[in-house]
């Protein structure tokens, strides 16, 4: 599992307003949800008492990357949705104190990916 999560890339792709998009959410989750299962799995084997430190370790990475995609699927699609409102200035100054938020979120969300676009490793990037 550890060598197949060293070569499990984001798949950004261009978007406007000089930032990125994630795309390929299902293919991360198809492989994070047969990980999270096998890890289970070798959890309850009666073997595991060597590695137990590292299972629970690689478990916890496991669940954190879990957590982490769901809530970035969550807010790309919210961000996807948002970005060409408040980038219209009519609402900019119909709604300051929003706009004003948006702007802190967009900050958050372009960070986020260009971090992404720098390390691109799904694991390295989630668990930071």
């Amino acid at each position: 599992m550890w060598h197949i999560w060293s070569g499990i890339n984001f798949d950004l792709v261009p978007y406007k307003a000089n930032t990125c998009i994630i795309r390929g959410y299902d293919d991360i989750q198809a492989t994070l949800d047969e990980h999270l299962v096998n890890t289970q799995v070798i959890q309850f084997s009666a073997f595991k008492k060597p590695f137990e430190t590292e299972i629970i370790e690689w478990y916890g990475k496991l669940k954190m990357v879990s957590d982490v995609m769901e809530e970035w699927m969550k807010c790309q699609g919210n961000w996807m949705y948002l970005q060409p409102i408040f980038d219209s200035g009519d609402i900019s100054k119909q709604l300051p104190a929003e706009s004003k938020k948006f702007r802190t979120v967009d900050n958050v969300w372009k960070g986020n990916i260009n971090l992404a676009k720098q390390v691109m490793n799904v694991m390295e990037v989630c668990c930071v």
